[in-house]
């Protein structure tokens, strides 16, 4: 009797420092990226980001309108009709958002891919310190959000036959299709691989996880629904304009545009995973939704390069969702290598110097070095510091200053500038703001001007009585009837003369 107490007590005990061990390490996954993420963030007075500006335009847009989607911009909307400032909002909520990230990585390596605390954690440093994983970080804030729901929502995949996991399972993956177009597009993927290779086993006569196969397909038609039917009303040429799934413009390609997306997705391809490629193709391992994960990526990723003419737009990001399962392999080659599944001073130290020499370029991107000479410059849009934001320090100033003289001026106006102001421009005023983009793509976006004429001509369409200009150069100003109100630092303000 009493050595069966003994073992009940020794068993309690055991379990009760399980837990505080669990606990322990779901606390370093979170902590440890908020750190390296705060690094960036504390070395600007301002939100950093080129797409940051953006959500703090939404946020004071949100606050007005009953709009739900993307999650986000309703959270961001809220927290700014409850008085907080969005500036505020998002100087922390990235760092947190990153924080949860880390604990989201953590809890798929545990719960999917059944790894132990030690390899986990590993898996969580390796993601968090990546330069692309920091990249996409910067702005990506939507991106962030939803790739956590996305990876929790898959650590549920070995216990569908549970009543609570299944919808968890469900709850997340409606989630995803709420948040983000890009995530929502890898997740159906991943759906249509997971029930395609059952469909395979069927036709092998092989056993069938039936309950497996009812929840995700009770996901899959969920997320549609949501997404097809609540975000975008059953509107298929809206969807097809967010740029997710498009590829029009680009039968016009040629050679020299297929050259000009090699060069400049190649060189991104080159910076992201160059680095990562030797030890992730050590530790390359098949895990049904990593395998369905890489699939979907590397399509959206490579179709320019081997068929422009059937490309998907933004290869870039399609190439960034890479790097969740390649931290993962990444982390599993630790493991062969016999690194990681011991504690010792000399693994540890090996761990660090690898990750040091993988991840040399995070170090410029945290704003702790400068970008290294004899690398390749970072392409457009992969920062090679963090610590900025869509514009330099002074114009955000002077914007800001400038949209407040505008504000005293009557309602019904429309203001034209370039899309690295635009989010500055109108969260700093409430008049509407029409944008306009010169930066190149490889699949024109049709509904966003390409220079100041063709702004004005969407601003002229609207039949605005008033029409100014944010910019800096009068040239481009005085050309098109424009003449200068006023003026802060290098930023001026233009009102247009019909002619």
């Amino acid at each position: 009797m009493e050595s069966k107490l003994r073992m009940k007590i020794r068993f309690k005990i055991g379990t009760a420092e399980e837990d505080l061990l669990e606990v322990v390490a779901l606390s370093v996954a979170f902590l440890v990226p908020v750190l390296i993420r705060w690094i960036p963030e504390a070395q600007f007075p301002y939100p950093i980001g080129y797409d940051t500006p953006m959500y703090l335009a939404a946020a004071k847009d949100y606050s007005h309108n009953s709009e739900f989607f993307p999650l986000l911009y309703r959270i961001l909307g809220s927290l700014h009709s409850m008085g907080l400032d969005a500036i505020v909002t998002m100087k922390y909520l990235p760092t947190l958002l990153y924080g949860f990230l880390g604990v989201s990585a953590y809890y798929f390596a545990r719960s999917y891919l059944e790894w132990d605390r030690r390899r986990s954690l590993l898996a969580v440093l390796i993601l968090t310190f990546s330069a692309v994983s920091l990249r996409i970080s910067w702005d990506l804030n939507k991106q962030v959000f939803s790739t956590t729901a996305l990876l929790i929502a898959f650590s549920q995949l070995p216990k569908l036959e549970r009543r609570s996991r299944a919808a968890l399972f469900i709850g997340f993956g409606v989630l995803v299709a709420a948040s983000h177009e890009f995530i929502f597009a890898l997740m159906s993927g991943i759906f249509i691989y997971l029930l395609a290779s059952q469909a395979f086993r069927f036709l092998r006569k092989e056993h069938v996880n039936s309950s497996f196969l009812a929840v995700v397909s009770v996901a899959f038609i969920s997320a549609v629904l949501v997404f097809l039917g609540g975000w975008f009303h059953w509107d298929l040429s809206r969807i097809y304009s967010t740029g997710t799934w498009s590829i029009q413009g680009s039968v016009d390609f040629s050679s020299s545009t297929w050259f000009e997306v090699v060069r400049r997705y190649g060189a991104i391809a080159v910076l992201c995973y160059a680095p990562l490629v030797p030890l992730g193709a050590l530790g390359v391992f098949r895990r049904g939704a990593l395998t369905g994960w890489i699939l979907v990526a590397a399509i959206g990723s490579f179709s320019a390069f081997i068929y422009p003419r059937l490309c998907l737009a933004f290869p870039d990001r399609w190439m960034y969702l890479l790097i969740y399962p390649t931290a993962f392999f990444v982390a599993n080659a630790f493991e062969r290598l016999g690194l990681a599944n011991r504690l010792s001073a000399r693994n540890g130290l090996t761990i660090g110097m690898a990750l040091i020499l993988i991840n040399f370029v995070s170090f410029s991107l945290l704003g702790i070095s400068q970008w290294p000479t004899w690398y390749p410059k970072a392409p457009e849009f992969f920062p090679e510091s963090m610590p900025v934001s869509s514009i330099p320090l002074y114009d955000i100033e002077a914007t800001a200053q400038l949209m407040h003289s505008l504000d005293q001026h009557s309602h019904g106006l429309v203001l034209i500038s370039h899309m690295k102001y635009i989010g500055w421009a109108a969260y700093c005023t409430n008049h509407q703001v029409i944008g306009w983009s010169d930066l190149w793509t490889p699949v024109p976006t049709k509904s966003i001007p390409r220079n100041v004429p063709e702004a004005l001509d969407v601003a002229k369409a609207g039949q605005k009585s008033e029409i100014y200009l944010l910019w800096y150069r009068d040239t481009d100003a005085t050309s098109l009837g424009f003449t200068k109100i006023a003026e802060s630092g290098r930023m001026k303000l233009y009102q247009y003369h019909h002619g």
